[in-house]
C-alpha cells in the first residue's frame, strides 16, 4: 500500500480519560510506503506498527505524537520528515530495529516537546535502531535511550536542547 500527498488532521478520541487515535495508522505487515503528507492536530501524526514501512518527507506538527513506531523490522525506514511543535514526543520508537536517517525534529518558535526521540523497549529482547544524519533541535531532552536499547547513533546534530542524549 502506498499512502502519499494527504492533509491528515483531528483525528483522535478519549476513552476513560486517555487519548487514542492516530491521522495514519499502520496496521499491517508488508510493504508500506507513507510520503509526502501532513499530519497535524492529531493524538499520533504516523502510528507505524509491525512491519517494513517506509515512511518519508511528511510533515508532522502539533500533535500529541508526531511518528508512535513499534515492532519495526530492520529494513523499515524513517527519513526525510519534519517534526515541529508536538507536545509530548516527535519521534517514539519502541521495540523496533529501524533505520531514522536525515530527520529535522524541532524548529525555533514552536515550543518544546518533552522529547525530540524516546527510544525504548518493553518485549523484553534488545533492539538496535540506527539513527544518522538527523537534526534534533529545541526540544527538552533532543534523544533519550532506555534499558535494553543498543541504538547505532552517529553523524546526528543535537543542539539547543536541555539536554542532548540522555541513557
Amino acid at each position: 500500500a502506498t499512502i502519499v500527498d494527504n492533509k491528515v488532521w483531528r483525528c483522535g478520541f478519549i476513552e476513560n480519560g486517555l487519548e487514542y487515535g492516530a491521522g495514519i495508522w499502520l496496521y499491517e505487515e508488508g510493504n508500506l510506503a507513507v510520503a509526502h503528507n501532513e499530519c497535524f492536530e492529531n493524538h499520533s501524526g504516523i502510528h507505524a506498527q509491525d512491519g517494513f514501512q517506509v515512511v518519508t518527507n511528511n510533515d508532522l506538527h502539533h500533535n500529541t505524537f508526531g511518528i508512535y513506531a513499534t515492532g519495526l523490522k530492520q529494513n523499515a525506514l524513517i527519513s526525510l520528515n519534519r517534526f515541529y511543535g508536538n507536545s509530548y514526543v516527535n519521534l517514539d520508537v519502541i521495540n523496533s530495529d529501524c533505520t531514522i536517517e536525515r530527520n529535522e525534529i524541532g524548529r525555533p518558535g514552536y515550543g518544546k516537546s518533552q522529547y525530540g526521540l524516546y527510544l525504548h523497549q518493553d518485549d523484553g529482547r534488545e533492539h538496535t535502531p540506527i539513527l544518522t544524519k538527523n537534526v534534533i533541535q529545541y526540544q527538552e531532552t533532543g534523544i533519550y535511550i532506555c534499558t535494553n536499547i543498543q541504538p547505532v547513533i552517529y553523524a546526528n546534530l543535537v543542539r539547543c536542547n536541555k539536554w542532548g542524549v540522555v541513557t
